[in-house]
């Protein structure tokens, strides 16, 4: 029996302050990570960030359901694909289905056979979370072969198109798979957030981080950097910077910066700019608590290839934001093979600590329901979740069987908490002209 997951809403995600106790003062994820990468030539900062922070939660969970040796990988050799990331996140419209997965726009045109130099440029970790949740085919996979960044560099741009032309994602094996992410916004305002991300950062190895970068707010003797706002605004080589954080120190004073920061305590950095950086200790720094930051930590399992995935969002993460501080959504999915049986639903909430109830109807037989006809069914999952981000929730005790031909809907009803009773309870993908395959609502009666 093939195994189901469906992705229903994909939503932006805010700051989740999950409470941590008995944090140490320091911790150094240096020793256990593989050599520093370089991203040079192209702008795929956010590309190398996701992955050393995939790549840290793999080597802090080889001994649970992650195996390396299975995939003949120590920690050592370990090299997964920055390339993989960037290029088929905007890939032509040959390698996906119809259409781009990120389209690429210059002024307010679709870009349809873009260049490696747009190919290979800025995007963030919703693309990466966008990405990595559509199921097999789109997680991570192995840097070599045509994989591997060095492949494709300014000599030979013609050489690697004309060679990636024909490839899809799926015809490289994904060793790794998202199972949720967690995001904070308020790093710098919020030791609650600090300490939230420090517990995960233990679980998991490290995290996506972004800052705005001055080259001018570097403290080379001590390898540390903080730039506070007025610094940034009046650099005119300022840009938006994605590393991996991958440790901290709660006493790393705030004399070693070039300016204070009012507080003792660093983010212990790793960046993608090569070992020999200026700068930097053999390619990590340390980043002030007070930086302006951001962080993702993504939450990585094994691939089980007998699943298949439902899903209508190929653009996926979306910023548009859809009720305040509760709303009722629902996708419809036709049922396209035989003996299938509906075992998670993909997800994401706005706020930490959101009520979350999960419906499945499968009433409607093989004629397509409207929104008039749209019903929440059985309810399978009932929770408060910890945190915000992305999550894959597990119905599989709810044994939901589904008839090849049929029509049947998933229904998630979020209510943030009174801290967020006026914040965004869901964002939405807008489907295509034509499509009506989601509905939502405010008050769980009319679609």
């Amino acid at each position: 029996m093939k195994k189901i997951f469906c992705a229903l809403l994909i939503a932006a995600a805010l700051a989740c302050p999950v409470y941590a106790d008995d944090l140490p003062t320091s911790f150094d994820m240096r020793p256990l990570l593989p050599k520093i990468k370089n991203q040079n030539p192209w702008g795929t900062c956010w590309a190398f960030a996701s992955m050393g922070a995939i790549e840290a939660d793999y080597l802090m969970n080889r001994s649970n359901d992650i195996d390396l040796s299975s995939l003949n990988l120590t920690s050592s050799d370990l090299n997964l694909s920055e390339l993989f990331l960037a290029y088929f996140a905007h890939a032509p419209k040959g390698n996906v289905p119809d259409r781009t997965v990120f389209p690429i726009f210059s002024g307010d045109k679709l870009v349809t056979n873009p260049t490696i130099n747009q190919i290979l440029g800025g995007a963030t970790a919703r693309v990466t979370t966008a990405i990595y949740s559509r199921g097999f085919g789109y997680g991570p996979v192995k840097a070599s072969g045509d994989m591997s960044y060095s492949n494709v560099n300014n000599d030979n741009e013609k050489e690697f198109e004309a060679r990636m032309k024909n490839k899809r994602a799926w015809d490289y094996e994904s060793v790794l798979r998202l199972k949720e992410t967690a995001e904070f916004d308020n790093l710098m305002n919020s030791e609650e957030e600090r300490n939230a991300l420090k517990k995960l950062i233990l679980q998991h190895g490290g995290a996506y981080f972004s800052y705005s970068d001055a080259n001018i707010a570097r403290n080379n003797q001590y390898y540390s950097y903080y730039a506070p706002y007025d610094v940034i605004d009046a650099q005119k080589d300022t840009g938006g910077h994605a590393v991996a954080v991958v440790g901290w120190d709660d006493n790393f004073s705030r004399s070693k910066f070039k300016y204070d920061p009012g507080i003792d305590g660093a983010w212990l950095i790793r960046n993608s700019w090569g070992e020999e950086s200026e700068g930097h200790d053999k390619g990590y720094f340390w980043a002030s608590y007070k930086l302006y930051s951001s962080a993702v930590v993504f939450i990585m399992e094994s691939v089980d290839k007998t699943e298949a995935l439902y899903d209508h969002a190929p653009l996926s993460w979306s910023n548009v934001n859809w009720g305040t501080g509760e709303a009722w959504g629902a996708n419809v999915y036709k049922v396209t093979s035989p003996d299938q049986k509906l075992i998670k639903v993909g997800f994401a909430t706005l706020a930490d600590s959101a009520d979350v109830e999960i419906f499945v109807n499968k009433s409607y037989g093989m004629k397509a329901p409207t929104a008039k006809d749209i019903k929440s069914g059985d309810l399978v999952y009932s929770g408060t979740l910890p945190y915000c981000g992305y999550h894959s929730v597990s119905i599989d005790h709810a044994a939901i069987d589904l008839t090849s031909g049929d029509y049947f809907s998933v229904m998630i009803h979020v209510k943030n908490p009174s801290a967020y009773s006026k914040s965004y309870a869901l964002a939405v993908s807008f489907a295509e002209e034509g499509e009506t395959d989601s509905f939502f609502n405010f008050d769980g009666q009319s679609f």
